[in-house]
């Protein structure tokens, strides 16, 4: 199929029925043959657009066509679909980021920001991150990080980081995950998620991931920990038992 050379006037300008109408048409003329290249020229729009409303569509079906309106309600303006999101945190829950094929050994805002990107061809800033760490529960005021100055200095090539183990439901829709969480003084968060209770032998490989991601030695604090498995901190230990402060 050849290109018509029929120019829209741009996406941004559209009113939200006519951006649905025009998401519709466009990957109509994809799923047709056309070339994304050619659909993006003949809308006098980009190519990354075409690309991003066909993934969308793919994965999504019926819900990639729905333009969010000024004014809804708090939290319908997200830039991930409610789908996008359980997607993300099922992957997460799955395991390590190597298993999404993520260079990283533990989770952190870049590596979730990497799948993102990967998944849905959709780049987010570290304060979009952010807010939906904090709106599926993997972040929280009872794990603040250690700061500098609260605690004698550690030894040199040490990582001081404060530990949490906490349950979340992430999805009003799931079950309640449970998240291992790490913050160092700077606020660099690492975390590991799961859909069942985290074993001994889960603990210890996080700490070991923590100190090969990090690169040195780690002295964990622990602030946030089940009462039910609180034998099994001390697998968060290395050597003797992990502190609470």
């Amino acid at each position: 199929m050849e290109c018509e050379n029929r120019l829209h006037g741009g996406a941004r300008s559209l009113s939200a029925d006519a951006l649905q109408k025009l998401r519709r048409q466009v990957v109509a003329e994809v799923e047709a043959g056309l070339s994304m290249s050619c659909v993006a020229q003949n809308h006098g729009i980009s190519r990354k657009s075409v690309g991003n409303w066909v993934r969308e569509y793919r994965s999504n079906g019926e819900q990639a066509f729905v333009v969010r309106k000024k004014g809804r309600r708090a939290g319908s303006r997200m830039a991930l679909l409610p789908s996008q999101q359980g997607w993300v945190v099922q992957t997460i829950s799955a395991g390590p980021p190597e298993r999404a094929g993520l260079p990283y050994l533990l989770w952190t805002r870049r590596a979730v920001a990497e799948l993102i990107r990967d998944r849905f061809g959709t780049s987010l800033g570290p304060a979009t991150i952010d807010q939906y760490l904090v709106r599926w529960g993997l972040t929280t005021k009872s794990l603040p990080p250690i700061d500098p100055g609260e605690l004698p200095e550690p030894s040199a090539g040490v990582q001081r980081l404060a530990v949490a183990w906490v349950c979340t439901q992430p999805m009003a829709d799931s079950g309640p995950v449970h998240a291992l969480l790490a913050v160092t003084g700077r606020g660099l968060l690492f975390f590991e998620l799961s859909t069942r209770p985290f074993d001994r032998s889960q603990l210890t490989d996080f700490r070991r991931r923590l100190r090969m991601q990090l690169g040195r030695a780690v002295d964990l604090f622990i602030r946030a920990w089940p009462p039910e498995v609180a034998e099994l901190r001390e697998a968060l230990s290395d050597p003797g038992k992990p502190r609470t402060v």
